[in-house]
């Protein structure tokens, strides 16, 4: 019988998880796809021209790591955090574009597989996991993020880190810290929903979870202002976030009339639209300008319809099932509703006037979180009810497929016209 030259390399690839492997590798494909056929567009020439997204800036920041104070104030330690693999890519390949699509679709696919590993940490079976992962991977702010340059998609991957290391290591401080700081990196605003998250799933009394929150949040918020400094000195163009300039975060033009067409607009985004996207309004313009792309509420396709009524289908039976069963996944519940609260009351008061979609990662995860942890119960079932939520997802799967290709293509018939490329 042979015997391995190399037993204990033999043993660590066996140890690998090559299911979770192959799902990011599948999904990196995807947004790198996606990616790449919007990069070799118009779409990245103007600024603001796609769903309000900061495109070009947030690529020079990646590549180049010039930045302006405001554009740190928020997302602290975000050139920290993408630009050293960004340029170093950029070096190795010499495609500025094509680096930060690589990164970008890394963290899409990291975010995928983190999914299916909190599904596993809820008691999911490893295909429900998977077929969670796919929903997740296949939503709308998900698919966006992933596929181009914006901060917001780094700051969704950082709550879905919080969340698998708080499942696996309920109330310990030290496992935590890497993605508190990643949350706080990424988009400081998360520290606090990381911190909800950080609580509810922590162990002992509620005094003892809050000192432990205490505890975490003053270690995170200190080694984040001493790597925001050490940023500051490797670019001196970024800012440091407790010294806000004149058109920082409290400059007017960045808060909203709160009125019931925004509070709608909120409640909306929050449970469908991250997941089952708007349609899409397409600007009037005079070239070589090209027209500004937006989701818009009034815009219906027939793959966009069926898509957000299969989505509320499935997430009407996720209520159901927390309702019935929700008692038993109580601390995981609190948290998703936490983190949902604090960004649909942010958000209603403050941030883009239209453009609630640049956000939605921040709570298409925590959602997702909550959805398996309603249906589990019904799952674990296996009657008739069980068998609909596992043909609903999978014709959601479809549908998320079919309106995706469907936005891709509108994007890529404007931006590839000859008179804007």
């Amino acid at each position: 019988m042979a015997v391995s030259r190399f037993p204990h390399s033999a043993g660590r690839w066996r140890s690998l998880d090559w299911g979770a492997i192959a799902l990011g590798a599948a999904f990196f494909s995807l947004y790198f796809c996606v990616g790449g056929a919007i990069t070799n567009s118009a779409a990245y020439s103007h600024q603001d021209l796609l769903f309000g997204a900061d495109l070009r800036r947030v690529m020079r920041n990646m590549t180049q790591g010039n930045a302006r104070p405001m554009d740190t104030v928020t997302h602290t330690l975000f050139l920290l955090l993408t630009t050293p693999v960004t340029m170093a890519l950029t070096g190795a390949i010499g495609d500025p574009r094509l680096a930060v699509v690589l990164v970008m679709a890394l963290i899409g696919a990291l975010g995928v597989i983190l999914a299916r590993s909190i599904f596993r940490r809820l008691g999911a079976s490893p295909a429900v996991a998977v077929g969670g992962a796919v929903l997740f991977g296949l939503s709308a702010s998900q698919v966006w993020f992933s596929a181009t340059p914006e901060t917001f998609g780094l700051g969704g991957l950082s709550l879905l880190c919080l969340w698998a290391v708080a499942l696996r290591s309920p109330g310990q401080t030290w496992p935590a810290l890497g993605p508190g700081l990643l949350a706080f990196g990424a988009t400081a605003t998360n520290l606090l929903p990381a911190a909800w998250i950080y609580g509810c799933l922590g162990s002992g009394t509620w005094r003892q979870r809050l000192r432990s929150v205490v505890l975490w949040g003053t270690i995170t918020v200190a080694v984040g202002s001493a790597l925001t400094y050490l940023q500051h000195l490797l670019w001196p163009g970024a800012g440091l976030f407790w010294i806000s300039d004149e058109d920082g975060l409290g400059h007017p033009q960045y808060f909203r009339e709160v009125g019931p067409g925004r509070v709608l607009r909120m409640v909306l985004y929050l449970g469908v639209f991250g997941v089952a996207r708007p349609g899409l309004w397409i600007g009037r313009t005079t070239p070589p300008y090209p027209p500004n792309l937006r989701f818009d509420l009034t815009e219906w396709t027939i793959a966009v319809a069926l898509t957000q009524l299969l989505w509320v289908a499935l997430l009407g039976i996720a209520i159901y099932g927390i309702y019935r069963h929700g008692r038993d996944r109580a601390p995981v519940l609190w948290g998703v509703g936490g983190v949902l609260l604090f960004n649909g009351l942010l958000h209603t008061v403050y941030g883009a006037p239209e453009e609630l979609f640049l956000y939605a990662p921040h709570w298409t995860g925590s959602l997702m979180v909550g959805v398996m942890a309603g249906l589990l119960p019904l799952l674990q079932r296996r009657d008739r009810l069980a068998q609909a939520v596992m043909l609903l997802a999978i014709a959601l799967a479809l549908s998320q497929l079919w309106s995706h290709g469907e936005w891709i293509h509108q994007v890529l018939t404007v931006y590839r016209d000859p008179r804007y490329v």
